[in-house]
């Protein structure tokens, strides 16, 4: 028996490859049926358009005995219709990961804080720095500072005191320095600060002072006061 080829090969629909499928169709139905079936077809060839009959017949040819293709096209269709595409979140950044934890300037060890003062240095090594006294200040509402009185650890006598301001910590040893309040002895003045207070926006400080240079180290013969007012970023200097 010659061989035929199979109707679902041809993909058009309609024109040259729709009339080469039908007469495939004709050639197998003829070699398997009686010849009335073959004159069927050919009035139903002629009755219907070209393209029709060629996709009823390929159809029913894949229907009863095809290679399988057009249902395995078919699953596959399915299966990709079917496929959901697949979401990936990603997590928002964390406020804490992008922002730096600061603590209460109370929380702070001003003994263990560095403070930017040259001490020198003795034979056992390096002089270090001694805290003489801590004051908290709030002089605006958006304002929290420490004000801390600073010397060096002299063996004997009265080293000059530096008044430091901070307004921020993050570390229980580190802090912000805003700015160097006051230094006894600056522009050559002899003064040694004693006492230092600090109440709403305003900074006290008092202590000894010397008549003239005559007057030994030790024994100073007169007293002073100081006195500042916060400007809104810092602290000025008043009479």
């Amino acid at each position: 028996m010659q061989e035929t080829a199979h109707p679902c090969r041809y993909r058009m629909v309609g024109g040259p490859a729709a009339s080469v499928a039908v007469q495939h169709t004709n050639q197998r139905i003829a070699g398997a049926y009686p010849s009335d079936t073959a004159r069927v077809t050919d009035r139903l060839v002629r009755a219907a358009p070209i393209g029709m009959v060629a996709l009823a017949l390929g159809f029913a040819a894949c229907t009863h005995g095809g290679d399988g293709s057009a249902t395995e096209r078919s699953s596959t269709t399915t299966s990709a219709t079917r496929a959901t595409p697949t979401t990936i979140t990603v997590p928002a950044a964390s406020s804490s990961t992008t922002s730096t934890s600061r603590l209460g300037l109370a929380s702070v060890d001003w003994a263990r804080v560095a403070y930017p003062i040259d001490c020198g240095s003795m034979l056992q090594g390096k002089v270090g720095t001694q805290v003489l006294q801590v004051a908290y200040a709030q002089p605006a509402p958006d304002a929290e500072l420490a004000l801390v009185m600073v010397a060096c650890q002299a063996g004997a006598g009265t080293p000059p005191r530096t008044i430091f301001v901070f307004d921020g910590a993050i570390s229980a040893i580190s802090a912000h320095l805003l700015e160097t309040l006051w230094q006894d002895g600056a522009n050559g003045t002899r003064k040694i600060t004693d006492s230092l207070t600090a109440s709403g926006s305003s900074v006290n400080t008092s202590g000894d002072t010397y008549s003239s240079a005559t007057i030994p180290q030790c024994c100073p013969d007169g007293k002073f006061t100081a006195h500042w007012t916060w400007s809104g970023t810092q602290y000025k200097p008043t009479t």
